[in-house]
């Protein structure tokens, strides 16, 4: 268990600069080789998903016989835009799948795309669900938005053992400013602050370990609201581990750095811990 700091959120809300500068820089290129996909996963009729594998698979169950363990990723883009290619995913797949890991990069509907809260988190359970193969650990790994989903899937598929949230929106009441609060007005269709409150991520329990990643100057998602649920989850007796990252920005995944070369260590010893 990771020591939790005294981390408190900024008074200001998040800025436009700062949603600006991480949607544009998901779209930069690549620091790092892409793996390519090995197959594609239809998840549902209008989702597909990319496997990746680290071998070649075994003819019956389409699994390589000595896979670690099967890592659905979620990616993020504040709700609004992104899809399962984006470079930060990609970047997960590829390491992880060198470690020994199939990794599995979901789509989901987004908003002004068919999809609300409520059809994010039906697409991202029904990718689990496609993805998990009996006899085969199952974890999850988000980020921002689609770290939210992620929590929220878990929740609803017991069979998903271990969870990793990087910089995820964990309280969607939190929000400050018009333009913000539109987001979780968007995403529960309703303007009813309890229900925002009630449909949150920190409001479920998810039994599955987790691992929590969070920059402290994370300008859109307070680094407090990491704080939070790994207090809360460690007060409820779930297993929960926080790592926050000094001077760390929103998206910093979205780059290669030294954090974001430490982060995937720390993801990588998480899902590798007995």
């Amino acid at each position: 268990m990771t020591e939790v700091p005294t981390v408190r959120a900024p008074a200001n809300g998040p800025g436009l600069g700062a949603l600006w500068h991480a949607l544009r820089s998901v779209r930069s290129p690549p620091e790092f080789e892409p793996l390519q996909w090995t197959s594609e996963l239809r998840v549902a009729p209008h989702l597909v998903a990319d496997v990746y594998l680290p071998s070649p698979p075994e003819s019956a169950t389409g699994v390589p016989s000595a896979v670690r363990g099967t890592v659905v990723v979620v990616h993020g883009g504040a709700f609004l835009i992104g899809d399962r290619r984006m470079k930060p995913a990609r970047y997960f797949c590829t390491e992880l799948t060198a470690r020994g890991f199939r990794c599995v990069s979901l789509d989901y509907r987004l908003i002004f795309r068919g999809g609300r809260l409520t059809e994010a988190v039906a697409d991202v359970v029904a990718g689990l669900r496609a993805a998990h193969v009996p006899g085969v650990p199952l974890y999850a790994l988000g980020l921002s938005a689609g770290a939210s989903l992620t929590l929220l899937g878990a929740a609803q598929v017991p069979e998903v053992e271990r969870v990793v949230g990087a910089y995820g929106l964990w309280d969607f009441t939190c929000l400050s400013g018009r333009l913000a609060r539109l987001l979780p007005r968007l995403l529960c269709e309703t303007a009813d602050v309890a229900t925002w409150a009630r449909r949150s991520p920190n409001a479920h329990r998810v039994e599955a370990r987790a691992l929590l990643l969070h920059g402290t100057d994370d300008a859109l998602v307070p680094v407090g609201q990491a704080v939070a649920l790994s207090e809360r989850r460690i007060a409820g007796g779930l297993h929960s581990e926080l790592v926050v990252v000094p001077g760390a920005p929103h998206g910093y995944f979205n780059h290669v750095t030294a954090d974001t070369r430490a982060g995937l260590e720390a993801v990588c010893r998480f899902l590798e811990a007995p």
